[in-house]
């Protein structure tokens, strides 16, 4: 008999491959359930496990009916203000998966997710744009996540996106890429994130910040997280970028706000020490850490 070395498509279950689904490749496919949508790198970050041990896992749940493989083009995911290359028209980008209805379905009946929780999708193609850009605000969630787990008395205690992240003050309507909630024993670190992959001009970004100065210390705020005081953490694609967006941010913020605006780069997610000097304040030169040791520092936690 001859062996067939051909190598599995990704995007095609494999007849008779699936196998039963152990509790840990469950445990993946409710990551993904819970985040929207996750690559596998994503996924190994929020696991623990190697990234070979989260592909083989995942397939076996895509074999399963678990799990879908969105077939992204390379071209999708390039930083906006990349050249394009000829060679982003062949290949594929990296894995990224979303649950699928079979597999909503089993976490449902399992209790692993609330009742009412659907999938995400991906599509159509002219929203394959903004896939980066959702990656990118899913990478920021995933670091807060980390920096949690590695520190003793730390929560995130919630996360909102879209329509329940969006936040009405003097009609002026704020919808942030990300809200989280962040615990550190007694204190709270209400954050609005935004993800800038240099994509928006100045003028987009002095828009914003007017309705940021109008939600930032609002009764608005306060009624949709439980807190008065918030603040805008932006994080860019490069240094480069963050280094302009703190020039465009120190133009166009009104002062009262001003030091409530914190901007990294995107190599700030491979930190999770919030009290590492990463960040950089509008107006202000040099780098400081996002929380003060003495803030980082729980009762019984280093």
């Amino acid at each position: 008999m001859e062996a067939s070395n051909r190598r599995r498509s990704r995007y095609h279950i494999s007849p008779g491959a699936a196998s039963t689904v152990t509790p840990s490749t469950l445990a993946l496919v409710r990551h993904v359930a819970v985040y929207g949508l996750l690559t596998a790198k994503q996924l190994s970050l929020i696991s623990g496990r190697s990234l070979q041990s989260v592909l083989r896992a995942c397939r076996k749940a895509f074999d399963a009916g678990l799990l879908s493989v969105a077939a992204v083009p390379r071209a999708a995911l390039v930083d906006a203000s990349a050249d394009l290359s000829p060679n982003l028209a062949y290949g594929s980008a990296p894995n990224v998966y979303t649950v699928s209805a079979a597999g909503l379905r089993l976490l449902k009946s399992a209790g692993l997710v609330d009742a009412d929780a659907t999938a995400a999708t991906i599509g159509p193609k002219s929203a394959l744009f903004f896939l980066a850009h959702r990656l990118m605000v899913t990478d920021a969630r995933v670091w807060l996540s980390r920096c949690a787990a590695a520190s003793k008395g730390h929560e995130l205690t919630e996360w909102r996106e879209g329509k329940a992240a969006e936040i009405v003050a003097r009609s002026v309507r704020v919808r942030p890429d990300g809200l989280a909630i962040y615990r550190m024993g007694e204190r709270v670190l209400v954050a609005l994130v935004e993800a800038d992959r240099n994509s928006e001009g100045s003028i987009r970004w002095k828009d914003k910040l007017a309705g940021y100065a109008a939600v930032l210390g609002s009764t608005e705020l306060r009624a949709k997280t439980g807190f008065q005081n918030a603040r805008l953490l932006v994080v860019a694609n490069s240094e480069k970028r963050r280094d302009r967006l703190a020039s465009i941010i120190s133009e166009h913020a009104h002062p009262s706000i001003k030091a409530r605006i914190w901007i990294a780069d995107h190599g700030v997610f491979g930190c999770l020490d919030l009290t590492h000097p990463r960040w950089r304040q509008p107006g202000a030169v040099g780098l400081y850490p996002l929380v003060a040791p003495t803030i980082a520092r729980t009762e019984g936690g280093g």
